[in-house]
């Protein structure tokens, strides 16, 4: 998996291309079938469940339909979205807001705040989705850039999805200042981004234009 995982995190890091997230995914799922990897298999499905929920929602991994008993949250959280249990989706996200009571927002990385973030918004909630997002994106020049230096751009990645999404909410709830700030800033880090996120930019660029639209 030296090469296979990482591959597969870096991607997920962006949200896709699903192609690539679907062919790396399938290689180390055939390598656990063939029995391949039993040395390193804790290692491998670690791997494997960390990329299938930092690649969510833009791309739905199997592995997280099919995972029972993780003591992951994420995967906890994102499997009973899949499963259509709102209940559960509710209730792990009140326990994970009553957890965070005393946690500074600078604290929270990316990879897990859009993760959060996407579901909540997902069941519907734009206003609270806004909310969970806010306080750390309101603090970014708080936080070290070293956090976000990781090699294979796992919280990176996230970083610009979260302002996607944040200028996507802004635009369901009317705020077309906030729409626009954000926007923007996707635009500028994104404009020469790879050929599959440029999809987004241009969604971007309409919202800069105030050409309203579904996110």
């Amino acid at each position: 998996i030296t090469q296979t995982a990482p591959a597969l995190l870096s991607f997920a890091a962006l949200g896709g291309p699903n192609d690539s997230l679907a062919r790396l995914e399938d290689e180390i799922g055939r390598a656990f079938a063939a029995g391949t990897l039993a040395p390193g298999a804790a290692e491998a499905r670690q791997w494997l469940m960390r990329a299938a929920t930092t690649a969510f929602p833009e791309y739905r991994s199997e592995s997280l339909r099919s995972v029972q008993g993780s003591s992951d949250y994420m995967v906890v959280l994102q499997s009973a979205f899949l499963r259509g249990d709102t209940s559960a989706v509710r209730a792990s996200l009140a326990a994970l807001r009553h957890g965070r009571r005393s946690v500074s927002p600078t604290d929270i990385t990316f990879d897990a705040l859009y993760g959060e973030a996407s579901v909540i918004s997902l069941i519907g909630d734009p206003r609270e989705a806004a909310n969970w997002l806010d306080p750390t994106l309101e603090s970014l020049s708080l936080i070290s850039a070293q956090v976000l230096a990781d090699a294979d751009a796992a919280r990176a990645g996230p970083l610009v999805r979260a302002i996607v999404l944040r200028a996507e909410l802004a635009n369901r709830l009317g705020d077309r200042a906030a729409a626009d700030r954000y926007a923007e800033a996707v635009v500028i880090l994104w404009s020469d981004a790879d050929s599959f996120l440029q999809p987004v930019v241009n969604r971007m660029r309409a919202l800069t234009r105030g050409v309203s639209g579904s996110p």
